[in-house]
């Protein structure tokens, strides 16, 4: 069944009942009544209709609650018959609204949620006053009909009897409800709200009961505590409907029984900035006389001291401290929970705390509202009145009374606050004599008034920790700020269970950097304090949790504190070891080094964090191990460690740095335990990796730092790890390639020094083939082209800095040229770089007998070891020194070329000075000479007759093109037969032999290849080709004979070299041969073939002599 709502307005026009029934038949009859005929019918399609969608329409008209309501109101209407309610009096309000509170309490009955209960106070409120703004005393039927249509509340209008302002305000009072009412009234646009404040300022003014000094105290606490943000659905669907209701009713809004009389002295309230502030100091100076309680004057006190305190306040002027703000918040409840009003079986709740944040929020932040300067002045003279009036009174009775009040305690902080705002004012540029005078009286006054006030200090502290659980909880105001109080606590950390609770439950907003720091001191501390293994397990659980959570930035800012805060073990310093971290750290790392290629270096570095925080130095010392011995994984561990540690590298201020704690680890872990080269190319990369810049940080590992702990340690006479820490020098040098001197590390650092310890090294060389004694062991000579070059570098970048530095650039120079001088001249000599323009070339004085050099560049020197017909051992080590050296000694040789007898002197004077040489000479060095030896055959200055001891029947060849090769090969003969004569025999060890074998081999590998090339380049006819091919194969045969002959007179156990030079010989010449065409070329190959075999028979080594018996019988 569906009636319409005239039918319903005349159903709920009759009567059925005689005065005396009861209130219960009443509200059963009308609830029973109502819920079969209100359909709570929405209105016709349209921007209400959306409106009421929005806002969830069944809530805002609960048919059951509203028969409820409407009986009451029957009731009300029906006992102040034939009067209307409209008209009802303030005074009448006792008796006749008894009905409509009890309506109202019996619908709330229904009603189990107390949030839900609020929100129907607030509705019905909404109701009423919207009822009062909307009515119109010549309502017409046809207004009824548009309303029917345009008015979302219009169902509930219909049900509630045309009432005024009394019935509203007295409701609201009866309620309890001053806060609902604020929100409601700060919804409206502001000169609306000023003015339906003035209505409530002039209801209250009239016949003023105590209970009207509470309501518009409490009502002005609630005006200052209140917050746009808190603005719900509600408001807004009120505020656009009390809008349109006021547009359309105009200023005749105001039904009350007395117009509001503003104080017309003050001039305030005729002012054109009229404001909610003005009204109620205003309403306060003519409520004056009737406010007698205690209570009530210290409230207005604070009321007045707050809001001028608040107006004056900007966004920025003052800030409570989190700790501060806190406090106060627990001294609010323990004041409530101390007070008899306020009394309560639990202490701390989240409806109290919700509410103290409100008050301590209001007290200490920007009010919503500029005063002029008049209503200011306004304000001050009203509060420097009642203080005055009242200071004595309340002095007595604070002094006196033992339990003290929540508006006693709330009137002293805002005095605190204001006295401390007021002494600032006065200094105000901009005002007046009139206006300071007043606020230093003021001033003076609060000062007078708390000087000798007697009030205990009040903290709080009981209920401090449940409070912030709660505002954690509940994720109130600055509850980031107060877990940052939170997690620093340690008094709270081992005191109570719940403060780990607390984290565990909200760890989502303990994820930030400053927090995750602050559990990590509260771990340490609780480790400090002795706690239970079971708790300190939790809190460093849910540390780490936190801490995992994070960015990689943040991390990394974390772990550089951590090791500079506790040191190379972490958190692990105090706690002890955990007994699954070696586990968890070994998981940490095998999912790196066995994940695939799309594993990312973030999430990597994310997986590392976690055991680098709690023990950073076993965990570096692990990712130094793995990163040597796990082929291919050191650039992604590189990568890994500098993603966690490099951005924030240098902010490690402690004597434990991150690069002084890596390299220990990595002395530990990697350094001291390389057994193979791969090992040791992998840790190479590994440190290169970890010298390079990480984006736009520095790098992990200063160059500078490499050096200084893997290079200068070793650059010792012992020369243990020589050959590796050059490698390393060789790296760190290669880090700057490219950059500015400014940017270099080695600027930070003289370089003299350094130039001074590598000559050193290369001075001892000259002992690498003496046996060592002890710990002492003479350097390698495969080192010596490493040293060289890395000498090389160094003395460019020496060059360079010198350069940049003129003011100490003779200095440093002189320096290094006296600490050289007992060296060898050859180290000196290169260093010529340096010293060009400083220091002349110093060479042996025999060097002018075969050489044409300047004076202005060369020295001569007199040394014992260089006497007559040494000139060609001294040019030869020159010409090892460096290219352009050689090149200059090339070509002021001095040699009469049209002298045969000046020819052969100079021919057997450069082989005996090649074998002294040769020895000592590094592979670059060597090729060096090599060169040398090709240019002067070239040039016909070097004589090498070539013998025809391996030739049986002289072939009819053209030799001329391989010449040079041929006259090399057997200048190389004749100086291994002075090498290895009784007179040298004793020069060299085993490896010194074996050395000598190798650059032997070398070289005659390069003149393989040199009479290949001539060979591919011969593009003619089919002839020639093979007239060239029998040509190569002669030279190839030529060559293994002496290969040969040179390894019968070589020392057993040192030919290895040549054997393998003397297979490769072989293998050239097959591939040689079936390139031969020529008609007679089988019976060659047989000659040539029995020729080999017979040259092989001489090898000393029997397996050696069978493999290569074996290779020419295949042939």
């Amino acid at each position: 069944m569906e009636c319409s709502w005239a039918d319903s307005m005349c159903i709920a026009g009759s009567w059925p009942f005689d005065g005396a029934c009861s209130y219960e038949t009443v509200i059963s009859h009308c609830s029973a009544k109502w819920l079969f005929l209100c359909p709570c019918k929405l209105p016709e399609k349209g921007p209400k209709s959306e409106q009421l969608n929005k806002m969830n329409f069944g809530p805002w008209i609960s048919c059951e609650r509203m028969a409820v309501l409407h009986g009451g109101f029957l009731l009300a209407e029906k006992q102040y018959h034939p009067k209307t309610l409209a008209a009802l009096n303030k005074s009448e309000w006792g008796t006749i609204g008894q009905h409509v509170i009890r309506a109202f309490e019996e619908s709330c009955k229904i009603i189990s949620d107390p949030g839900e209960k609020t929100q129907w106070k607030k509705k019905v409120i909404a109701f009423i006053w919207a009822k009062v703004l909307s009515f119109k005393p010549d309502t017409s039927g046809n207004d009824v009909d548009h309303k029917w249509k345009s008015d979302i509340f219009f169902s509930v209008h219909t049900m509630i009897p045309n009432v005024n302002y009394v019935t509203l305000l007295e409701l609201v009072k009866s309620l309890q409800a001053s806060e609902l009412f604020v929100q409601l009234l700060m919804a409206l646009p502001p000169e609306r709200s000023v003015s339906e404040l003035k209505t409530f300022a002039d209801h209250a003014l009239n016949e003023v009961s105590l209970t009207d000094i509470d309501f518009f105290l409490d009502l002005w606490q609630e005006i200052m505590k209140y917050k746009k943000e808190q603005q719900d659905e509600i408001d807004s669907v009120f505020a656009a409907e009390a809008c349109r209701f006021l547009s359309d009713v105009g200023d005749e809004f105001s039904q009350s029984p007395k117009r509001f009389k503003p104080n017309n002295e003050s001039g305030v309230l005729d002012s054109p900035g009229i404001c909610i502030p003005g009204i109620l100091f205003d309403c306060l100076q003519m409520m004056v006389s009737s406010i007698v309680s205690l209570k009530f004057k210290c409230c207005a006190l604070a009321n007045l001291a707050q809001m001028l305190f608040t107006t004056m306040l900007s966004e920025t002027d003052y800030y409570l401290p989190i700790d501060l703000y806190l406090q106060k918040l627990a001294i609010v409840i323990s004041v409530w929970n101390a007070s008899s009003e306020q009394q309560s079986d639990e202490k701390c709740s989240v409806a109290k705390v919700k509410e103290a944040e409100k008050v301590v929020r209001s007290a200490h932040t920007a009010s919503n509202y500029k005063l002029s300067n008049t209503t200011r002045i306004f304000g001050l003279q009203v509060f420097s009145e009642l203080l005055h009036s009242w200071s004595l009174e309340l002095k007595e009775a604070t002094d006196l009374t033992a339990e003290y009040t929540y508006q006693r305690y709330r009137m002293i902080d805002c005095f605190v606050c204001f006295n401390k705002i007021l002494s600032s004012y006065r200094s105000f540029p901009d005002l007046s004599e009139a206006d300071k005078e007043c606020a230093a009286d003021v001033c003076q006054t609060i000062t007078d008034f708390l000087e000798n006030l007697s009030f205990p200090i009040l903290e709080g502290k009981a209920i401090l920790f449940a409070v912030a659980v709660i505002i954690i909880d509940e994720r109130m105001d600055r509850y980031k700020e107060v877990c940052s109080v939170f997690a620093s606590a340690s008094s709270w950390a081992s005191s109570t269970e719940e403060w780990i609770s607390c984290i565990e439950r909200n760890k989502v907003i303990f994820t930030e950097q400053n927090l995750v720091l602050k559990l990590i001191a509260a771990v340490m501390s609780e480790a400090c304090l002795g706690s239970s293994n079971d708790k300190l397990k939790r809190i460093m659980a849910v540390t780490l949790d936190c801490f995992s959570e994070l960015s990689v930035v943040d991390q990394n800012s974390i772990l550089v504190h951590i090791i500079s805060a506790y040191g190379p073990k972490g958190l692990c310093t105090r706690t002890g070891i955990p007994e699954d971290f070696q586990k968890e750290l070994n998981l940490s790392f095998n999912c790196i080094t066995q994940s695939e290629g799309d594993l990312t270096i973030t999430k990597a570095a994310s997986s590392v964090a976690r055991v680098l925080l709690l023990h950073p130095e076993a965990t570096l010392q692990k990712a130094c191990h793995l990163a040597v011995v796990n082929l291919g994984a050191q650039k992604l561990l590189a990568e890994i460690l500098k993603n966690l540690l490099a951005p924030s590298a240098k902010e490690c201020s402690s004597s434990v740095t991150l690069g002084s704690l890596l390299i220990g680890c990595l002395k530990e872990a990697a350094w001291e335990k390389l057994t193979s080269d791969i090992e040791v190319t992998q840790f190479l990369d590994f440190l290169s990796s970890l010298m390079q810049p990480y984006e736009s940080s520095c790098p992990l590992l200063c160059p500078n730092d490499v050096v200084k702990h893997f290079v200068l340690p070793h650059l010792m006479e012992n020369y243990s790890n020589l050959e590796l820490s050059l490698q390393i020098l060789k790296r760190a040098l290669h880090q700057d390639s490219g950059k500015q001197l400014t940017e270099q590390w080695i600027i930070n650092t003289s370089p003299f020094p350094l130039v001074f310890s590598l000559c050193c090294l290369l001075d001892g060389f000259i002992k690498c083939w003496q046996e060592g004694s002890g710990e002492v062991h003479p350097p390698s000579i495969e080192t010596r082209d490493l040293l060289i070059y890395v000498l090389e570098q160094i003395c460019s970048l020496a060059e360079q800095v010198a350069a940049a530095f003129p003011e100490t650039r003779s200095r440093s120079l002189l320096w290094l040229h006296r600490k050289t001088e007992n060296l060898d001249w050859t180290v000196r000599l290169r260093l010529r770089s340096i010293y060009c323009g400083y220091f002349k070339n110093e060479v042996p004085s025999t060097l002018f007998e075969v050489c044409k050099l300047s004076d202005y560049e060369w020295s001569p020197l007199n040394i014992s070891e260089y006497g007559q017909g040494t000139g060609l051992l001294a040019w030869m080590e020159c010409c090892c020194s460096s290219a352009d050296v050689m090149e200059e000694m090339i070509s002021s040789l001095n040699v009469d070329q049209k002298n045969p007898d000046e020819i052969n002197m100079f021919s057997k004077g450069f082989l005996i000075a090649l074998v002294q040489v040769m020895p000592w000479c590094s592979q670059n060095e060597w090729k060096r000479l090599a060169y040398v030896v090709k240019k002067l055959l070239q040039k016909e200055y070097l004589h090498v007759p070539y013998t025809l001891e391996y030739v049986t029947v002289m072939p009819l060849l053209n030799l001329r093109p391989f010449a040079c090769e041929l006259q090399f090969s057997v200048l190389l003969l004749r100086a291994f037969q002075f090498l290895c004569s009784k007179s040298c025999s004793d020069w060299l060890p085993v490896q010194g032999w074996t050395y000598v074998a190798k650059l032997y081999s070398n070289s005659i590998s390069d003149v393989l290849e040199s009479v290949k090339s001539k060979c591919t380049l011969q593009e003619t006819n089919e002839d020639q080709n093979a007239n060239m091919a029998q040509e190569c194969i002669f030279v190839f045969i030529q060559l293994f004979c002496h290969v040969l002959h040179i390894t019968v007179m070589m020392p057993e156990g040192t030919t290895e070299p040549l054997y393998v030079l003397a297979l490769k010989v072989l293998s050239q010449y097959e591939a040689q041969c079936m390139m031969d065409n020529s008609a007679i070329q089988s019976l060659t190959r047989a000659n040539e073939k029995y020729f080999l075999q017979s040259i092989a028979e001489h090898m000393k080594n029997e397996e050696q002599r069978t493999t290569l018996l074996q290779k020419i019988s295949k042939f």
